[in-house]
């Protein structure tokens, strides 16, 4: 098996959480899709909440993968 390649660290909190599944994935990218999706529940509350976002404009450049993640 080959060694992992660490990921970039999340917030603390998140990567305290996060660290305890590495584990379960296999690749990298799985790890850093983990603490990406962990972070975006945690840091904007009540979005689903919120069900005025049918209307809204999209984000220039909102199909590229560094603005989706």
């Amino acid at each position: 098996m080959t060694t992992w390649l660490p990921c970039p660290p999340a917030p603390a909190l998140v990567e305290a959480y996060a660290s305890r599944f590495d584990d379960l994935l296999a690749s990298r990218a799985q790890r850093r899709g983990l603490r990406d999706y962990l972070f975006g529940l945690l840091a904007i509350p009540g979005l689903e909440q919120d069900a005025d976002l049918a209307g809204v404009e999209p984000v220039v450049g909102g199909q590229r993968r560094d603005v989706q993640r």
